[in-house]
């Protein structure tokens, strides 16, 4: 008889539907039975909601494993450490900065043309 006879398989769970949390592969004993090894859910790694890329030195884990690791295996020593990427991160540090340099140099100006209006109208008194 060939290997693939009897290859038919049962579910071992309660669950007797092809669902997508149902996934079974047929596996071979070493006993020569063919069995239902049931698979785990394909996860998808963690992305920065800004820039979309996927979030370094953060595992890969379904939800249950999150709950139950480390915050320390959970995020990334930095300001937003896991949950937005380095890119984003310096994005915002440097738009931040330049939005604090343009407002210190509108002070600036608006403080040296109120100066130079001073100035004129002292002239203007003068003559």
């Amino acid at each position: 008889p060939s290997p693939m006879s009897d290859a038919r398989v049962v579910y071992r769970r309660q669950c007797s539907y092809n669902t997508k949390g149902n996934k079974i592969r047929v596996r071979r004993t070493p006993g020569g039975r063919y069995v239902a090894g049931h698979l785990k859910k394909h996860t998808r790694a963690t992305r920065c909601p800004v820039t979309g890329m996927i979030l370094n030195g953060l595992p890969v884990m379904r939800p249950a494993q999150l709950h139950t690791a480390s915050k320390s295996s959970k995020t990334v020593t930095r300001v937003y450490g896991g949950h937005l990427s380095h890119r984003a991160v310096r994005d915002r540090i440097v738009r931040a900065f330049l939005c604090e340099e343009a407002r210190v140099a509108k002070a600036q100006a608006k403080a040296h043309a109120a100066a130079e209006a001073k100035a004129s109208k002292k002239q203007t008194k003068r003559a």
